[in-house]
């Protein structure tokens, strides 16, 4: 019986270079910016490609012809096993595409006996004509002629991480450090997207008989009043979302008593709609958000793109995001209550594994969205 102790890694790399990559590159927000002619400008990936290792590929020796590389050569050189990383921008003025750039963004390791590895299906023979092994299952990367897995362990294994779009119940004494009136109640939740990209966020209970939602922005902590979040997620009244949050716990009259007590608080803030909700949002967050708002956009937008890229951004709309928060304020509220007990992330229940190809595929996206902000910048 063969031992395939590496597929997971060369499959998850292959899900990288064939569709991530474009994924991650098209999730990436555009920048937008006005020209010194007053015409508004907006520039976004269209499309991103992972190439084959050969020589001449770097930008100095763009004229002559590419020849493949092999593992073997890398490992005699010193060199590192690596391919054209190939971008697409699209841009648009007033709305209206005007064309596209083609450039090479960079070079990106390729794991060995992957779909962009020279060795991909070759059998023993063509192998060891290689000079590989003939029993060389990959999973590992050539950096400088040495040979790497992504961890330094010395082995092969799987990263560890939290389970993904699942609401953890927390019980941290931590969490009363994060400022007045704060308990030691959470609902903390890892929202992954398809390309796997993250985003945490924690709903808090406050000894006001409040919740608090905190999110993330570049790594960034912001807290949001918790009702603020529902408003701009739903057109419903007061009556709706009440009934709604409270559905199934009829007879919780403290629960009740918390969510009239926010809806009271959101009123007395005139948040009474959804319009005065993402409003609300959009000026705490505009300056927060000054280089991806173009001069032309509103409040909304920019309350838009925290909804979008913040909070439970696995979900792909407002409506899908207003009954996950409503499931997680009823779980915070048992939590408080005693009606559930506190979950572990050290459990394996509450774990799953992150593959090399995951966790490059959302490094690659974070760096495509730094160039980009730096494109505009320039």
């Amino acid at each position: 019986m063969e031992c395939e102790i590496a597929s997971y890694h060369v499959e998850s790399y292959n899900y990288l270079a064939d569709t991530g990559i474009k994924l991650a590159a098209l999730d990436v927000p555009a920048i937008k910016f006005r020209t010194l002619n007053g015409e508004n400008t907006e520039i976004k990936f269209v499309d991103a490609q992972l190439g084959k290792p050969s020589i001449g590929a770097s930008k100095a020796s763009t004229q002559i012809d590419r020849i493949p590389i092999f593992p073997a050569e890398c490992r005699q050189r010193g060199l590192t096993y690596r391919a054209p990383l190939n971008i697409r921008l699209g841009v648009l003025t007033n709305g209206v595409k005007v064309y596209d750039i083609n450039f090479e963004a960079g070079e990106i390791p390729v794991m060995l006996r992957s779909n962009r590895c020279h060795l991909y299906e070759k059998n023993q023979a063509e192998l060891i004509k290689h000079n590989e092994e003939p029993l060389e299952r990959g999973g590992y990367f050539i950096c400088k002629g040495s040979e790497k897995v992504y961890i330094n362990t010395g082995i092969i294994r799987l990263l560890v991480c939290n389970r993904s779009n699942y609401p953890y119940a927390i019980v941290r004494n931590s969490y009363k450090g994060k400022g007045k009136f704060f308990t030691e109640f959470g609902i903390m939740m890892r929202s992954v997207r398809e390309m796997h990209s993250a985003a945490i966020s924690v709903l808090h209970y406050l000894d006001t008989s409040t919740f608090v939602m905190s999110i993330q922005y570049r790594r960034e902590i912001f807290y949001v009043p918790f009702m603020y979040l529902l408003r701009a997620l739903t057109d419903l009244n007061d009556f709706q979302i009440f009934e709604h949050i409270t559905r199934g716990r009829p007879e919780d009259g403290f629960f009740a008593a918390c969510v009239k007590n926010m809806i009271r608080n959101a009123r007395a803030e005139k948040v009474d709609s959804r319009q005065a909700a993402l409003r609300a949002l959009g000026s705490s967050f505009r300056v927060v958000l000054n280089d991806r708002l173009a001069p032309w956009e509103t409040d909304e937008d920019a309350a838009s793109f925290i909804l979008k890229y913040c909070l439970c951004i696995h979900l792909p709309n407002d409506e899908d995001k207003f009954f996950c928060l409503i499931y997680q304020a009823q779980k915070l509220m048992a939590l408080v209550q005693g009606q559930i007990l506190g979950e572990t992330p050290d459990s394996p229940q509450f774990q799953e594994a992150s593959v090399s190809g995951h966790i490059m595929l959302a490094f690659i996206r974070e760096r495509l969205e730094n160039q980009l902000v730096l494109l505009k910048r320039k």
